[in-house]
Formats: C-alpha cells, sequence, structure tokens
C-alpha cells in the first residue's frame, strides 16, 4: 500500500490510478484537457493547472 498523501497527474488516466492506487486526489497540470474527460477529471483533483506552455 501506498503511504504518500500527495499525487501529480498529467491525464485523466493517471489521476484515476492516484485515485484508485494512493487514495488520494491529485494535482493535475496539463497544456489542454478533453471537454468530455473534464467532468470525472475535477472529481478526482485537488488542484487543476492550466499551463499555457
Amino acid at each position: 500500500m501506498w503511504s504518500a498523501k500527495e499525487a501529480t497527474a498529467s491525464s485523466l488516466c493517471e489521476a484515476l490510478l492516484c485515485f484508485d492506487e494512493m487514495k488520494s486526489l491529485a494535482h493535475v497540470y496539463a497544456p489542454a484537457y478533453l471537454p468530455q474527460e473534464f467532468d470525472e477529471l475535477m472529481r478526482n483533483t485537488s488542484h487543476l493547472v492550466f499551463n499555457p506552455n
């Protein structure tokens, strides 16, 4: 079992992995997000960063 309390992710799949395996909401960062994934991403995210670069 993971002992970390925080995690980062750059996609919905990574955010779901953080939530499922680490029981942690992810700090998510990406240059773009897919509209059809956004609602589910928000449910599994503690912070959302929009990278302009």
